[in-house]
């Protein structure tokens, strides 16, 4: 434990409180919206690292081939 560290240092409970509506009740709409773009870009990233994955090991097992016929 570092010299610098204050083991009974008290959580800071002079924070404040967020001020715009929307932290605490986002819109509904704008939320799904946001939620289902996000889940097509998750989707379109799984795929392209599946398709980058699969051409990887076609790549290692035609090097393999072609060392293996020499």
């Amino acid at each position: 434990m570092s010299s610098r560290h204050r083991p009974n240092r008290q959580f800071d409970e002079n924070l404040y409180e967020p001020a715009t509506a929307e932290w605490r009740n986002p819109a509904p709409a704008i939320d799904s919206q946001i939620m289902h773009g996000l889940h097509l870009a998750s989707q379109n990233v799984l795929h392209l690292a599946m398709q980058t994955y699969n051409a990887a090991v076609r790549g290692v097992k035609v090097r393999r081939m072609q060392r293996g016929s020499r």
